[in-house]
């Protein structure tokens, strides 16, 4: 099976982490790389040009925002998208965005054939 894109999972919470890796793994065409800190994302960024980036909001170093405005000078792809999950109020987030890398925000808890339909639509599958 072709790989469909390679994804970096980032989540400082083991078990949202694990549980979103294996949601995106069972789908069978992804490569997941997964992250637990802002810092460590940034620095897998610069190592590995990945597709797309599924970034929690609050990790315990830094914010989503402050994670995609570091993304341009970080990463191997630039152009990175980004899908941002969080149990925060979803709209607050999206009015206060202001990277052009984050396509899309997802509160938790999502399904796994939504989270398989938002990359295949994010990926243009």
């Amino acid at each position: 099976m072709e790989q469909a894109g390679n994804i970096l999972c980032v989540d400082d919470d083991d078990l949202s982490l694990t549980l979103l890796a294996t949601i995106i793994q069972k789908a069978g065409s992804y490569t997941v790389t997964k992250a637990r800190s802002g810092r460590d994302c940034l620095e897998l960024i610069g190592q590995h040009p990945f597709d797309l980036i599924i970034l929690d909001f609050h990790l315990g170093d830094m914010n989503g925002f402050e994670v995609c405005r570091e993304i341009p000078g970080s990463s191997l792809n630039p152009d990175v998208k980004v899908i941002i999950s969080s149990v925060a109020d979803q709209d607050d987030i999206r009015r206060k965005n202001e990277s052009s890398h984050v396509v899309k925000v997802v509160q938790k808890p999502y399904t796994p054939d939504q989270l398989i339909a938002d990359l295949d639509t994010v990926l243009s599958i």
